[in-house]
């Protein structure tokens, strides 16, 4: 995959994981979930080769620690 894709495909992930973290701070409910979900598929289907898969949320390595 050439370099602008793969930028291409980390900029929608990184926009598609900021959704992930704010809807995952709405309170619980059915549309939460339904969300969430539908986020979740979104940035696995846009995990399309071995370079795009190495994105990493500051958050979520920020959460860890």
């Amino acid at each position: 995959m050439n370099e602008t894709k793969t930028k291409m495909l980390h900029s929608w992930i990184a926009a598609e994981h900021a959704r992930l973290h704010l809807v995952a701070a709405w309170p619980e409910s059915v549309r939460k979930e339904t969300l969430l979900n539908a986020i979740q598929s979104s940035i696995q289907r846009l995990i399309v080769d071995r370079d795009v898969a190495t994105f990493a949320c500051v958050v979520c390595q920020t959460r860890r620690t």
